[in-house]
């Protein structure tokens, strides 16, 4: 199952994720948004087993925003769910939930 998840993928917005490797289930690579630009290209951590994924990432420069993939491999495409929080001082200033869809690239 390693290597179904390893290699490019672009959601429906353009937003491209790159698995590199997984090593007993971690997950190491990269992520672009096409979409919100104070999120630079940034490395991404997560698991997986089976058909199932979690991905997250950080955020802007200041460490005040993450977000998170939780979702399942699907007829060659990775269907997720997200969150998007941002926050400082101690106040969260949003909290974001959607849905993306990832096919190999």
């Amino acid at each position: 199952m390693k290597s179904t998840w390893i290699g490019s993928w672009k959601n429906q917005y353009g937003s491209q994720l790159t698995i590199e490797d997984i090593n007993n289930g971690q997950i190491r690579g990269h992520f672009q948004s096409a979409v919100d630009k104070s999120i630079p290209a940034s490395s991404i951590s997560g698991i997986c087993t089976g058909d199932l994924i979690i991905i997250s990432v950080s955020g802007d420069k200041e460490g005040e925003k993450l977000a998170a993939w939780t979702g399942m491999l699907k007829d060659g495409r990775i269907e997720t769910l997200w969150h998007v929080v941002m926050g400082g001082k101690g106040v969260w200033e949003a909290f974001l939930t959607g849905a993306d869809t990832f096919s190999r690239v």
